[in-house]
């Protein structure tokens, strides 16, 4: 089987400090893959590094097969890979429909698109119909169809998440990475975000990897969990495997694990 994602020895510094040191890890078709690990263990300058912020210093990143690594972050976008942050990012003045679009525009395939729409040219006009109904059907399928008019900004925490998520998948990713989606949702937020990921990775036929604090999260809806110490790897497994390993449970977990 092919990868989707493979990090060979993916290392980045910052002057002194290895963030990511000598990673090695890979993702297959259709996984759902934890990334956890403590505060400042390297998680998210790893999604970084695989999405173009930063360039490794050293080490490979494979996307099914081509070396992405230093490319710039549109040109993995437009590849294919997507990500949402640990700060919801969207246009809070502009719609929840403005907002899904915003990310299609990235799927025009060159600057002469910015011109039409200005002038309004006969074919950019039919675009902007056909993207408005792709954002109406799209908002639909995530179950927020009778929000679109809405203020991003209005909406309540657990809905701006599942906005932000939308958001991605207006680019058509096959890699979707969430960097703490659930941080700040109370219980019944993070459960309905556990469910609607599930349904979103097979209604899109999306590959996901997942930075994580809450572990009922983590250990309730991945498949494999890669652990992140000081920039290193220090264990890879089934869930069941990691909440057994010793070292992750120095590290990170703590001495009660949760189920």
């Amino acid at each position: 089987m092919s990868s989707v994602l493979k990090m060979e020895n993916v290392t980045k510094r910052f002057g002194g400090l290895v963030a990511v040191d000598h990673f090695n890890g890979y993702i297959n078709p259709g996984e759902l893959i934890g990334l956890i690990g403590p505060n400042g263990a390297g998680k998210t300058t790893l999604f970084n590094l695989i999405t173009g912020v930063y360039a490794p210093d050293k080490g490979k990143i494979l996307f099914f097969g081509k070396d992405i690594s230093g490319h710039k972050p549109h040109q993995i976008a437009a590849y294919g890979i997507a990500r949402t942050f640990q700060n919801i990012r969207l246009f809070s003045d502009m719609t929840v429909l403005e907002n899904v679009m915003v990310s299609q525009h990235l799927r025009l395939k060159n600057w002469m698109w910015f011109f039409k729409s200005i002038i309004k040219t006969p074919d950019a006009i039919k675009m902007e119909r056909q993207m408005k109904e792709e954002g109406i059907n799209l908002l639909k399928k995530v179950g927020l169809q009778n929000l679109s008019s809405s203020k991003a900004g209005s909406l309540p925490y657990g809905l701006q998440r599942k906005l932000e998520i939308a958001r991605a998948l207006a680019t058509k990713p096959k890699l979707l990475l969430l960097d703490e989606p659930a941080a700040g949702m109370n219980p019944q937020e993070t459960y309905e975000l556990m469910n609607f990921i599930k349904r979103i990775k097979e209604e899109f036929s999306l590959t996901i990897m997942i930075i994580e604090h809450d572990m009922k999260v983590i250990m309730g809806i991945c498949e494999r969990i890669y652990v992140m110490d000081y920039g290193k790897l220090i264990a890879e497994g089934c869930p069941e495997e990691i909440q057994s390993n010793p070292q992750v449970i120095k590290a990170y977990l703590g001495e009660e694990v949760l189920l």
